[in-house]
């Protein structure tokens, strides 16, 4: 069983799409140990997103942002959970949040104002 100080092997697993394994790994420490780590939320939250479970992946990730405030990519990968739960509201919150973090980060940027401009022509269309 991988431990707390094992998360950097678990962020590379993450990289590698091994989203299963991931999750196989960390929800027993999570269950068992109840270890409170932003790091650990992150990737628990960013593997959730990608396998579609994006209750327990916005649970996750709010988590994180809770413990760190000052990580960037824990609240676009929130922001991303909330779009794909087509959650408008929370999606531009985590993303403006993410762009004060981190300005200059031209994805973001991106994502943000497709966002915008997605839910600005559904609410002019109607």
């Amino acid at each position: 069983m991988v431990e707390i100080d094992d998360i950097e092997g678990m962020e590379k697993l993450l990289e590698e799409e091994s989203y299963m394994d991931v999750l196989a790994r960390l929800i027993p420490i999570y269950d068992t140990k109840k270890i409170e780590d932003a790091k650990m939320y992150y990737i628990l939250g960013s593997a959730f997103c990608e396998i579609g479970d994006l209750e327990s992946a916005i649970k996750f990730l709010k988590l994180a942002t809770i413990l760190d405030d000052s990580e960037f990519k824990y609240f676009a990968k929130l922001a991303q959970a909330f779009e794909k739960n087509d959650e408008p509201i929370p999606a531009m919150k985590a993303y403006i949040d993410a762009k004060e973090l981190v300005t200059n980060d031209s994805e973001i940027n991106k994502r943000f104002d497709k966002l915008i401009d997605k839910y600005n022509k559904m609410y002019t269309e109607n």
